[in-house]
């Protein structure tokens, strides 16, 4: 019940972020391989949001296979938090697009995460895989993902 509560929220706290076109948002700890520490609401570092971040093992890493609905340019942006600077690699089907999530928020904690628009990248529909990889030290703390594109979706 509670996981359910605390996603129904996270995705209203997102409604505001979409523009003309459509788009999806994630749970950066909905991965569906990794090597990263998860940490929900009342854990480590999840002050309000779950986070995922360093487990130990380097390169830290989480990925998801995810399906776009249509071709088309899709703006990622994250939510994440981070004391220092600790840049991720985000890669689409095994190509690095972008190092990314260099920001610093003043804290560790998930009630400072904020959105940040981190690259645009074209993709056909249909699956692709969206990796975030920190070679090292660890990465910052990662919340949440998010797919905008101005095509809008089908119905």
């Amino acid at each position: 019940m509670r996981r359910t509560v605390m996603t129904i929220c996270f995705l209203l706290a997102l409604t505001g972020l979409a523009t003309a076109g459509d788009s999806f948002t994630i749970r950066a700890d909905w991965f569906d391989r990794g090597n990263v520490n998860i940490s929900l609401p009342g854990n480590s570092y999840a002050k309000l949001w779950p986070c995922i971040w360093n487990a130990g093992k380097l390169p830290n890493r989480a990925e998801y296979d995810l399906v776009f609905p249509v071709a088309g340019t899709y703006t990622i942006s994250g939510l994440y938090t981070a004391l220092q600077s600790r840049p991720v690699n985000i890669l689409v089907d095994g190509k690095v697009v972008k190092r990314g999530f260099a920001s610093t928020t003043g804290s560790w904690g998930t009630d400072k995460a904020v959105w940040e628009k981190q690259v645009e990248v074209e993709l056909t529909a249909g699956k692709h895989t969206i990796a975030l990889v920190c070679p090292g030290p660890c990465m910052c703390h990662i919340c949440g993902l998010r797919f905008e594109t101005e095509t809008p979706f089908p119905k």
